[in-house]
């Protein structure tokens, strides 16, 4: 039997309350190892702890707010997008801050799908899918980003 388990976090909150993230968390033997944490615009590892349990990011630097723990991101994204009357137009976002910046709208990293599994007694796999969208009038949220 595996010492791993892989949940979903429930979050006790009071009625009418709701959660602005959720969580994947990866514990092994009861202890936080990892937990992919969907914000309101990406997807990102935290906690992320050693293997003494001690937390080694934040979730959200007071300096940069925008950095969510450990993440992937890209500061220019040109995407081509179809148009009316087959036309093509360029929209440009940052996946990178939660805001327009220089001109770029700002795009949402969101998880489609999680799934992990136990390899071995000490490994443990993730697959996560994730979705590169834009956001605001620049593409209405339509995906700017294919999966690979």
């Amino acid at each position: 039997m595996s010492e791993f388990s892989f949940e979903s976090d429930s979050i006790a909150l009071p009625k009418g309350a709701w959660a602005k993230t959720h969580r994947h968390r990866l514990r092994w033997r009861g202890c936080t190892v990892l937990a992919l944490t969907q914000g309101d615009f990406c997807s990102y590892v935290y906690p992320l702890c050693t293997p003494a349990g001690f937390c080694v990011t934040s979730e959200a630097p007071a300096d940069h707010p925008h950095h969510a723990s450990l993440w992937i991101a890209s500061d220019h994204v040109h995407a081509m997008m179809l148009a009316a009357n087959g036309t093509v137009e360029e929209y440009t976002y940052n996946f990178y801050v939660n805001e327009t910046f220089q001109g770029r709208a700002p795009g949402r990293i969101l998880q489609v799908s999680v799934a992990g599994r136990p390899l071995e007694a000490d490994r443990f796999e993730i697959v996560q899918e994730l979705e590169w969208r834009g956001t605001g009038r620049m593409g209405g949220g339509r995906r700017a980003a294919d999966r690979a």
